[in-house]
C-alpha cells in the first residue's frame, strides 16, 4: 500500500494560462474572498467563504475566532482588512502546496 499526492494548484495551470489577464493563482485565489471587489479582503467577506466552506459544521463563535484570527495574522497596516499584499506575505508564510494537496492511500 502506496501514498498518491494530487496537487490541486497544478491542476490550475491551463487555466492560468489560457486567461492571461489571471497572472498568477494567488490573484486568482484573493478575488475569491475579496466579493465585493474592492481589492481588500474584510472580516465579513471571511466568514462568507468561512460559512460556505463549513455550513454548519463549526458554530458560528469558532467562525468568528477564525475570521478575527485570520485579520489579526495578515493585517500588517491595521486597518482590519488584508490587502492583496498582505494576502501575499500570509501565503509565503504557509505551505500552501501542503494544503492545496489531496492525499489518498491506495
Amino acid at each position: 500500500m502506496g501514498l498518491i499526492r494530487i496537487n490541486l494548484i497544478d491542476g490550475f495551470n491551463g487555466y492560468f494560462n489560457t486567461y492571461s489577464h489571471i497572472t498568477t493563482w494567488k490573484s486568482v485565489a484573493f478575488k475569491m474572498y475579496d466579493l465585493d471587489n474592492d481589492d481588500m479582503i474584510s472580516k465579513d467577506e471571511l466568514l462568507a467563504i468561512l460559512h460556505m466552506m463549513v455550513g454548519t459544521n463549526i458554530s458560528e463563535e469558532q467562525l468568528n475566532s477564525i475570521a478575527e484570527r485570520t485579520i489579526l495574522e495578515a493585517d500588517d497596516d491595521g486597518d482590519q482588512m488584508i490587502s492583496f499584499e498582505e494576502f501575499c506575505k500570509a501565503l509565503q508564510r504557509t505551505d500552501v502546496e501542503q494544503k492545496m494537496s489531496i492525499r489518498f492511500l491506495n
